[in-house]
């Protein structure tokens, strides 16, 4: 299969996985079946085939080593069964099944029970006298049965254990039907609960330590009841009515909230634990007995890791629960681990072969057993140690002890692929990738130098090889062993570490490595080896061999950011403890969002791609969102999730937008578009028509209707004057800002110059040179000049339509001013400057304030010149 073929393969696994998390499993006498389906009874799967399942009674799930048990009796043997549950294309079907406890028929097993914390099988039997069998999970196949935990109890049927307290409880079928209690080696029984007469005849028991409560099924004058008690046999409750008479197992999901039965009909029914809400779940069956339920098939997130003296890979979830015994055998003695989330393969090394194998992931086990050798070395010890994945290019890392080099390899090439080296290394131990940046960091031991470990960094292509920093103690011996690099913060992680005893954590920013080192965990509780970070739920997973017979081994945690909260997330029980790297696997990789800076001109809109700088693997879906709303502009996710700005008119400077960028998996982060709306410099209109004076007069020139701002940041103070005109003339600025020039003594005629400057708010300037025409005689007509902004907001600033030399030239006129849809709002006869009552003051004559806006304006004049038309902008 190619690797498109097999990218196509795990993408349908992985969506399967993540369609069905925990299942309900069904035991059906009738068909001899075992079914199972989700929680909600849909996706009903027949796991077993032709013969591999008899007249089935009871079942059981073993989470850790993914297996079914159940009962079978038939003429010949009473029989309890197993089989490994197979992942195979997404689907689960059992195994080879194996006769378990084979064993004469008149010992006639019932029911099944499980004890997680001892592994051990509890086996009900009616017929020899009502006994109790334990037996562990993980014995041989016997055909002699050990000596009974409980014997002489008359017929027992339903059993649970509750691991916590270390306890078992069973249905008794004496003279009297009990509920019994005893200690779970089978020591202290005693009836907790009499139910004859009462609550009818009892068959089935389930315990909810955390709760409190048991609950048990019975059939009580031909009607089907649960019932709940306490952990005593206290105050039983009737939680479930009129279910069928042959009503059998039951089974609780205290994580969901639910207590499910088998009707020994057709039916499988589920009600809430208060008994509210009760509906058949699963129709159509053939006597339907017993049910249970796997908590262990929960998709990601999870952690793995290697154990290399059991030659297993371990897993469970991120708080610790659903432990399993993932995969085993075929590796002597596995120690890296990375994985592909594009194509959902697990990669893993071995110590002691010399080789890196893979594993499609499946629900209960990897999916392509045995596991596809990717390289190797051919027993070179001591063998490949850490290893990352670049899944975008297919390019795996990893740590050739043996050889004393860091190497990579494309893993679409046919396998068994070699790698080439990047960086030849005495020692090497593990390395983690930074894609974000383009580098490799790892870890090395000089064993010429005891106790010296170096944490290293260099590009993908190995070159530009850097020492960050090296460790050096006396005795005892000590080696610097996982790494972990958090790009998307910038920091770095590591730890050094004393061979069967304490270790530090450490962490320093990656780009300041040496200089920022600081103990994070420090001690730790024993030797650490791998490491694994989840900065986005702030969360540190180590591996710790912990020291003999102080500190056992296990799976630790921490807070990523300040190293509290330190505590075993699963004890290790295995001995010796050789648990090397751990993995998580979130389902996908963490995208990290890039900060992005964007420039946005006023009048139009920009554009951001953030994902073009941000991490992400190639085949994740992403989705865009904007965190917070701009206060200056707006903004949008377009389809493609760049991100369009357009600023306000009348804004500058600076502008921040979060967005939000989640993959599939709901794996999300932030990052900051910074933009900039330029400053662009204030305008100096030239006013229109030429300004002329006569030698020896005075002229005023307003400006406030010649000064504008694009960004609404106009430093209206700052006008000044910054050359006096050329002629010798005075001029000064008044308080409604207008220039006024006097040529009093003065004889200067012809085109006479001043310059003006103003500035903004931030101190950018714009300067404009104005030209008054000088004339030795007074004109014959003077020329009327029109102003065509009027803003009466109040200030001296044009509060109205000003016609300049009107009343002289032409006083018998007529000024209308119209809207925009030709309406006339304003008329007036006479119009003078100096008089409120005959001037446009952007008033209509029905006495009211107009909104601000462009009007046409017509001026006619009653000496036949010819009228003036023009558009008069109004601003408030």
């Amino acid at each position: 299969m190619d690797l498109k073929n097999y990218l196509f393969a795990a993408c349908l696994s992985f969506a399967f996985l993540f369609a069905n998390a925990q299942k309900l499993y069904i035991a059906e006498n009738g068909a001899q079946h075992i079914q199972r389906s989700n929680i909600d009874g849909s996706n009903l799967e027949l796991i077993n085939t032709a013969g591999q399942v008899g007249a089935v009674k009871d079942i059981v799930i073993d989470e850790q080593r993914n297996r079914v048990f159940w009962v079978e009796n038939n003429a010949s043997n009473a029989l309890v069964k197993r089989a490994d549950m197979i992942a195979t294309g997404g689907t689960i079907q059992l195994g080879n099944v194996i006769n378990f406890i084979q064993v004469a028929p008149g010992n006639s097993f019932e029911a099944l029970g499980i004890n997680k914390t001892t592994r051990e099988l509890y086996v009900t039997s009616v017929g020899t006298g009502g006994s109790i069998y334990r037996i562990s999970l993980d014995a041989s196949p016997i055909t002699v049965l050990p000596a009974a935990t409980l014997t002489g109890l008359f017929a027992t049927y339903g059993i649970d254990i509750d691991a916590v307290n270390s306890k078992m409880y069973f249905i008794n079928t004496a003279t009297s039907r009990q509920i019994q209690m005893a200690n779970a080696d089978g020591t202290s029984p005693s009836v907790i609960l009499n139910i004859s007469g009462t609550l009818g005849t009892p068959h089935d028991v389930a315990v909810d330590p955390a709760g409190g409560f048991i609950y048990f099924s019975t059939n009580n004058g031909g009607v089907g009841q649960i019932h709940r008690a306490t952990l005593s046999g206290s105050s039983p409750t009737l939680l479930v009515n009129s279910l069928p008479s042959t009503i059998k197992g039951i089974a609780i999901d205290k994580k969901n909230g639910f207590i499910y039965w088998a009707t020994g009909g057709t039916t499988v029914g589920r009600a809430n634990l208060d008994g509210t809400g009760a509906i058949n779940i699963v129709p159509g069956l053939s006597t339907a007995n017993y049910v249970a339920i796997d908590f262990s098939t929960t998709p990601p997130p999870k952690l793995y890791w290697t154990e290399g003296n059991l030659q297993e890979i371990h897993r469970m979830n991120t708080d610790g629960s659903d432990f399993e015994r993932y995969y085993f055998g075929s590796s002597p003695y596995p120690t890296g681990i990375a994985i592909d989330n594009n194509a959902r393969y697990i990669y893993w090394a071995d110590r002691n072969q010399s080789t890196i194998k893979r594993g499609l992931i499946g629900e209960t086990d990897f999916e392509n057993l045995p596991p596809e050798i990717v390289l190797n070395y051919t027993d070179m010890l001591p063998g490949i140690s850490g290893m990352d994945i670049d899944a975008s290019n297919t390019m795996i890392y990893f740590a050739d002890a043996a050889n004393n080099r860091i190497q990579r390899a494309d893993y679409s090439d046919p396998f068994p692929i070699t790698g080439s080296d990047l960086v030849n290394i005495a020692n090497p131990f593990s390395l983690d990738l930074d894609l974000l940046n383009g580098k490799i960091y790892y870890t090395a031991n000089d064993n010429a130098a005891i106790n010296t470990g170096t944490l290293f960094r260099a590009n993908l292509d190995g070159t530009g090889q850097e020492s960050l920093w090296s460790g050096t103690e006396p005795d005892p011996q000590r080696f610097i062993h996982d790494v972990k690099v958090d790009p998307g913060n910038g920091l770095v992680y590591w730890a050094w570490t004393e061979s069967n005893g304490v270790a530090t954590i450490y962490k320093a920013d990656i780009s300041d490595v040496s200089g920022t080192v600081t103990p994070l965990v420090n001690p730790t509780g024993g030797e650490v080896r791998g490491l694994e970070i989840d900065p986005q739920n702030n969360k540190l997973w180590w591996v710790c061999r912990g020291r003999i017979g102080l500190v056992p081994p296990s799976i630790m945690q921490a807070d990523l950011d300040d190293g509290g909260n330190v505590g075993p997330l699963h004890t290790i029980t295995f001995t010796p403890p050789n648990a090397n790297f751990i993995l998580l696997d979130k389902g996908c990789d963490q995208p990290i969002a890039a900060s992005v800076n964007l420039a946005a001109p006023l009048g139009q809109s920009s554009i951001a791609d953030p994902l073009a700088s941000s991490f992400f693997r190639s085949t994740d879906v992403i989705t865009v969102t904007i965190s917070n709303s701009p206060t200056k502009g707006t903004a949008s996710v377009l389809t493609d999730n760049t991100i369009e700005f357009t600023p306000d008119s009348g804004t500058v400077g600076a502008e921040v937008i979060v967005y939000r960028m989640c993959n599939q998996c709901n794996l999300c982060d932030e990052g900051e578009i910074t933009i900039d709306i330029p400053n662009l410099p204030p305008v100096i209109t030239a006013p229109t028509g030429t300004l002329t004076v006569t030698v020896g007069g005075s002229i005023t020139i307003p400006l406030s209707s010649l000064l504008s701002d694009p960004n609404n940041n106009l430093d209206i103070a700052s006008l000044s004057i910054v050359a006096q005109p050329s002629s010798g003339a005075s001029a000064t600025i008044n308080s409604s800002n207008e220039i006024v020039i006097d040529y009093s003594g003065n004889t200067f005629t012809g085109v006479d110059n001043l310059t003006i400057e103003v500035c903004d708010q931030l101190s950018v300037c714009v300067t404009r040179q104005i030209s008054i025409t000088v004339s030795a005689q007074p004109p014959t007509s003077a020329e009327i000049i029109i102003y065509n902004g009027i803003s009466p907001n109040g200030d001296t600033f044009n509060p109205y339509f000003r016609i300049e030399n009107i009343e002289t030239e032409e006083p018998e006129n007529s000024v209308k001013i119209y809207n925009r849809w030709g309406d006339k709002v304003f008329e007036v006869s006479n119009y003078d400057n100096g008089n409120p009552d005959k001037r446009f003051n952007g008033v209509s004559d029905n006495d009211k304030d107009l909104p601000s806006g462009i009007y046409f304006y017509r001026i006619e004049f009653g000496s036949g010149r010819s009228s003036l038309e023009g558009y008069l902008t109004l601003k408030r």
